[in-house]
């Protein structure tokens, strides 16, 4: 049971969708809010009926071995996570990966999370917020909120 919030979290970003349009053009992402300092992943929420009210919050049923991992974006645009005091069974204790901006950099294209491309919610010296639409089941689709903190 410890691998379900991983294969969860890697399912939803594998049918990640990235049809919809940028929702704010004017908004200004500064490279450095995201390369400085490591993150953890601290929110999970599903909004299954993409209406802006998130239905269902996931991140306090994951084990502590997902809620102590740190990720640190480097400018060469690669990604160290570190698995963190509570390393998973079969985790590797760091693994790195690539990230890059895409659409004016409203969204964070993140290869940890398989191809994953987040529009960015909000980025901020200790907050990130990431949103993506995801296909379930075989015709649904539901809005997915990552959130990050410093």
């Amino acid at each position: 049971m410890k691998q379900a919030p991983l294969i969860v979290l890697l399912s939803i970003a594998l049918l990640a969708c990235t049809d919809d349009p940028i929702d704010d053009p004017g908004v200004t992402i500064k490279p450095e809010e995201l390369t400085i300092g490591s993150w953890k992943f601290t929110g999970y929420m599903r909004d299954y009926y993409q209406d802006g009210v998130f239905d269902e919050d996931l991140y306090p049923g994951w084990e502590a071995c997902y809620k102590d991992n740190l990720y640190t974006f480097q400018l060469n645009d690669s990604m160290i996570r570190d698995e963190g005091p509570f390393r998973c069974i079969g985790e590797i204790q760091i693994q790195a990966s690539a990230w890059s901006f895409s659409d004016n950099q409203s969204r964070l294209q993140w290869l940890q999370f398989g191809l994953s491309n987040h529009h960015i919610e909000e980025l901020s010296p200790t907050t990130m917020r990431l949103k993506s639409e995801v296909t379930y089941g075989l015709f649904s689709k539901m809005d997915v909120e990552l959130t990050f903190s410093k």
